[in-house]
C-alpha cells in the first residue's frame, strides 16, 4: 500500500486512562502537522479508531472507527492498511 509519508512525530503528545465504563484517549496534535491552520468553520476529512485485542493481548480480534464501519477484516496488514477516505467522516472547527 503507497502512502505519501510515514514517520514519527513526537510533537503529537497522548493521554490515556481509564474512565467510567472505559477508558480515555486524547491526542495533542500541532496544526502544523496538518498543515492547515485553525479557524473556525475549518472542515477537515479524517477517522480515528480503536484496535481491541483477545484475551491474551496476542491477537487484534475488532477493530471499531468513528466513522468508517467497515472494519471487519483483522489480522490482514495490507487490508488494513488500505486508506478509505471516502468512509472518513467530515471534522468541524467551531
Amino acid at each position: 500500500i503507497p502512502f505519501d509519508k510515514v514517520a514519527p512525530a513526537d510533537a503529537v503528545k497522548l493521554a490515556t486512562g481509564p474512565a467510567p465504563g472505559g477508558y480515555f484517549v486524547e491526542a495533542a496534535i500541532p496544526w502544523s502537522l496538518l498543515g492547515e491552520k485553525p479557524a473556525a468553520g475549518l472542515r477537515l476529512r479524517g477517522d480515528f479508531g480503536v484496535l481491541f485485542a483477545d484475551k491474551g493481548g496476542t491477537a487484534t480480534v475488532s477493530r471499531q472507527y468513528w466513522s468508517n464501519k467497515a472494519t471487519g477484516l483483522v489480522n490482514d496488514v495490507p487490508g488494513e492498511a488500505d486508506l478509505a477516505p471516502e468512509l472518513w467522516g467530515d471534522l468541524t472547527l467551531e
